[in-house]
């Protein structure tokens, strides 16, 4: 499978995170969730009704983890940065490297999504699942590392 851009997240990223990055509104975060894809298409991760987590879960064998010492992580404006390219007509989103401590072994780790929260109430229905990537790792008790790149995502014109 590949990284996949949810089709409700087109075109809004970057105001999307903007929100967040600029603290309005104030309890506005972006949540990390993992996830146990196995054995599920590329095309019906793609076809998420409207991009929200309980749409995602919806899909036949989806499920988030449940892994001992898992929970999501929020994320503020201090862990994302946003930098427009004039001269590449592009907007650059980059998110700090996050750490999920301490996960049992239990679920396959397949797919990681980050949401947007506009609330940060953490509900499945007011959560939008803007990214969903690859992320297969093994829980063995020990954290897992999020290593995103420099420039983790670019939103250009054309």
């Amino acid at each position: 499978m590949t990284d996949i851009i949810l089709n409700e997240a087109l075109g809004i990223s970057r105001p999307i995170i903007q929100q967040v990055e600029n603290n309005s509104p104030v309890a506005a975060v972006l949540r990390l969730h993992l996830w146990d894809t196995t054995g599920v298409s590329e095309e019906d991760i793609r076809d998420v009704t409207d991009g929200n987590v309980d749409d995602y879960e919806a899909v036949a064998n989806i499920a988030e983890i449940t892994n001992t010492g898992y929970s999501n992580l929020a994320l503020d404006e201090t862990d994302i940065t946003i930098t427009v390219d004039d001269s590449n007509d592009s907007v650059d989103i980059g998110i700090a490297d996050q750490v999920f401590t301490s996960i049992s072994a239990g679920d396959a780790i397949t797919k990681l999504t980050v949401s947007y929260d506009g609330d940060g109430t953490d509900t499945d229905t007011g959560t939008v699942v803007l990214w969903s990537l690859d992320f297969v790792v093994t829980a063995n008790g020990g954290d897992i590392t999020a290593d995103f790149a420099a420039v983790s995502w670019r939103v250009s014109q054309g």
